[in-house]
């Protein structure tokens, strides 16, 4: 959190409505359509860990059911924050209906969850790697620095799914 706030307090700095205002407008609407359409397919691919987890408890619920909750409370619970109370709630009322239990939807909010945070850790290892010149640019620290940062999260990533994958 404190490394964020300081990135976009260096990002936003001097940043006015009038900039904003003219960035938006220069956009063209094969633009504003592709980030429209690339909004859409990261939702659609957040519903894959509500089925991972509904596969995991061992419940099912329709499709419509499990993509409307999905969408809802991943829209809600990531714009809003703390994801998983807020997406954890509407999960609760959208599987409740349609008979799952309480500590089910729990485990699915857990599912979701860990799935999020090792998506984020993922693509900020790799992000850290691949463009480290970047993150110096708006982030205290050296270049070879933040590429040292990455490898090592990339290293402990790795080695988590390793010794997840030897668990019995």
């Amino acid at each position: 959190l404190i490394l964020v706030t300081i990135a976009l307090e260096k990002s936003f700095h001097g940043l006015t409505w009038a900039h904003l205002r003219a960035d938006i407008h220069a956009l063209s609407w094969s633009q504003l359509t592709a980030s429209a359409a690339a909004m859409l397919a990261s939702y659609a691919l957040l519903t894959i860990f509500d089925w991972q987890g509904l596969r995991a408890v061992g419940r099912k619920v329709s499709r419509m059911r499990m993509v409307a909750t999905a969408f809802m409370a991943n829209a809600l619970g990531h714009t809003l924050g703390f994801a998983y109370l807020t997406g954890g709630a509407i999960r609760l009322k959208g599987y409740t209906d349609s008979g799952l239990t309480a500590a089910d939807v729990g485990q699915i909010v857990f599912y979701t969850t860990t799935g999020f945070l090792l998506g984020a850790w993922a693509l900020s290892a790799v992000t850290a790697v691949l463009v480290p010149g970047q993150l110096s640019a708006v982030l205290w620290g050296s270049a070879t620095l933040w590429r040292s940062v990455g490898v090592c999260a990339l290293l402990a990533l790795i080695a988590l799914f390793l010794s997840l994958r030897a668990a019995p």
